[in-house]
């Protein structure tokens, strides 16, 4: 599996109702209590791009 970090050009989001059920945006200093952990390569994106903003 590969994991990407980039900037978005809209904040518009559209599901297929498939592959994705649902997404939405959080600012960093938001995100929802329950996080995918850190084993997994969802989890591992986030806290890195927590940790990266936290550091600026």
């Amino acid at each position: 599996m590969l994991g990407f970090l980039a900037d978005a050009k809209t904040t518009d989001i559209q599901v297929d109702g498939v592959e994705i059920a649902e997404a939405e945006w959080f600012h960093y200093s938001q995100l929802p209590d329950k996080l995918p952990s850190i084993q997994s390569m969802s989890g591992r994106l986030i806290d890195d791009f927590v940790k990266q903003i936290a550091a600026n």
